[in-house]
């Protein structure tokens, strides 16, 4: 679906209707980074249009060439965003890191529940602190 003249999972379309900018939108809020998150002059900045950071983006070429053998992941929306890039990444055989007190949820339930899940597929889900000890 086309939308505003993005691209649109169906789910999202009642997010972009009536003049709403939904999210995952480069250019609009919902795309925006937050304030304090600023990229340096060498990151590598790679539009995300659908939950996963993964689905119809270079990021999996981008990390295989350089040489990237695990993810660590912050951000919004356990369920949707991070769960989806983690997953994929998961899925393109990624060791996949969850940093907890980087990410966030609706309530504390909701992402109780996610890291629960994630953690019995498989997915390391850690502190920052644990992450700077284990790898350096």
């Amino acid at each position: 679906h086309r939308t505003s003249g993005v691209d649109v999972d169906a789910p999202r379309i009642p997010l972009f209707v009536d003049g709403k900018t939904g999210y995952c939108v480069p250019g609009t809020w919902g795309g925006a980074l937050v304030d304090g998150l600023k990229p340096e002059k060498e990151d590598i900045m790679s539009p995300k249009y659908r939950n996963s950071a993964f689905f119809n983006t270079n990021l999996d070429l981008m990390l295989r060439r350089m040489g990237v053998k695990t993810v660590v992941l912050a951000g919004t929306q356990y369920p949707n965003c991070v769960r989806g890039t983690a997953n994929d990444a998961m899925s393109y055989d990624y060791e996949t890191v969850i940093c907890t007190n980087a990410c966030s949820a609706k309530t504390p339930e909701v992402a109780a529940a996610n890291v629960f899940d994630m953690k019995n597929m498989g997915i390391k889900c850690i502190s920052l602190d644990e992450i700077e000890k284990e790898y350096k």
